[in-house]
């Protein structure tokens, strides 16, 4: 049996101690992981979760952590939100 990988040891550090001391959060959602690791191999992902699933943190988190892993060189990304929650 293949145990699930977790993106979480693969975000910045400083980000990984601002979740658990911060946030509170020892893990991260299904949903957080899938999208992680597609969006920090340089992947494009749409992520599709219900309210409060945890979508933000899954786009924001990669970012973040390239932002403070890289020298600005470019970091783009493409936030759709609906306009209120459904």
């Amino acid at each position: 049996m293949n145990t699930p990988q977790t993106v979480f040891p693969q975000l910045h550090p400083r980000l990984q101690s601002a979740i658990v001391h911060r946030l509170g959060w020892r893990s991260l959602r299904p949903v957080q992981d899938l999208a992680g690791q597609a969006l920090l191999a340089g992947q494009n992902a749409v992520v599709l979760a219900p309210t409060a699933g945890g979508k933000t943190e899954a786009s924001v988190f990669p970012t973040l952590s390239l932002l403070l892993s890289e020298p600005p060189r470019g970091v783009g990304a493409l936030y759709i939100a609906p306009i209120k929650a459904l």
